[in-house]
């Protein structure tokens, strides 16, 4: 059985562990909030809140 991926939470913390509260990299929301879905970004795996999810897609306006 394969292990699962290690996703980093939030983007102020490079080259740590995740933090034991996930959040959102884009607007920092933790995940007693909302609903987070797994992304890439810059080549690391972090997750983004499904409100910001949108802003991702379609960009800031």
């Amino acid at each position: 059985m394969a292990a699962e991926p290690s996703i980093k939470s939030g983007g102020s913390h490079k080259g740590e562990e995740a933090p034991l509260t996930p959040k959102c990299f884009v607007c920092g929301t933790t995940d007693k909030e909302r609903v987070y879905l797994p992304c890439v970004h810059a080549g690391e795996e972090k997750l983004v809140c499904v409100r910001c999810l949108p802003i991702l897609i379609h960009g800031a306006h």
